[in-house]
């Protein structure tokens, strides 16, 4: 499962931090799954480098930078009018997201045709614009295996431009504003998950894998409800 960095995907395994972050995790032979700890705590230094980065506190992209995964912890990263490219050649382009990407002038891209974006916040909002033929998978608060899955990503930059789609496997997506093109040009698959990947809250309507939560407005992206089974909903929300 791990890739050439050394760590386990994280739609499967992430581990808890005391200050309520979320870290990649690597396997031990010895010591089983641990935090994932080679990484760099400066985004800007990363220019080249194709590393891990954890941004865990203030502060906004001072260049160009693409980065092989990204942590946001504790505090919001601000895009500055720069842009930030995900992932590397072999690697998935991952996004731990536990506070926002601000400023609508930056823009967000990915290098291969898929992208993950894990929101640990809720809600948690992607401003820069999105690019590239790139599809997004979206979940939204999985802890490891048992989770419950009801976090909030909102995206709220109505120049999105990405064509690859979005598949919407765990959590609730949401537009900030009601223009269609926040969702790109591609499909969008709400995915349910049946079993023990999440843990129905039927008094909130959460976990029952995806969400997506319109608010108005007209959707232009064709739009796939895939459930599984008796147990796993793909749920669409009208408000």
């Amino acid at each position: 499962y791990m890739d050439s960095y050394g760590r386990l995907p994280a739609w499967l395994f992430r581990m808890t931090g005391g200050d309520g972050t979320y870290n990649f995790s690597t396997y031990d032979a010895e010591f089983g799954i641990l935090p994932y700890a080679s990484a760099s705590s400066n985004i800007n230094a990363t220019a080249s480098s194709l590393e891990t980065v954890y941004h865990m506190t203030g502060g906004q992209l001072e260049q160009d930078v693409q980065v092989d995964a990204l942590n946001i912890g504790l505090t919001n990263l601000s895009f500055n009018g720069k842009t930030l490219t995900l992932g590397n050649t072999g690697t998935l382009g991952t996004l731990l997201l536990g506070k926002d990407l601000t400023d609508a002038s930056g823009t967000l891209t990915f290098t291969g045709n898929e992208g993950l974006i894990v929101g640990n916040g809720d809600p948690v909002r992607i401003a820069p614009r999105i690019t590239g033929p790139v599809a997004l998978t979206i979940l939204g608060g999985v802890d490891n295996i048992n989770a419950t899955g009801n976090r909030t990503l909102r995206l709220s930059n109505t120049n999105n431009a990405f064509t690859g789609g979005m598949h919407i496997l765990v959590g609730r997506v949401m537009p900030d504003s009601t223009n269609a093109n926040v969702f790109g040009t591609g499909d969008i698959w709400v995915h349910g998950l049946a079993g023990t990947f999440t843990e129905p809250d039927t008094a909130n309507h959460n976990a029952f894998g995806g969400q997506l939560y319109l608010t108005g407005g007209v959707l232009t992206n064709r739009l796939y409800l895939a459930g599984q089974g008796s147990e796993g909903f793909a749920a669409l929300r009208l408000s």
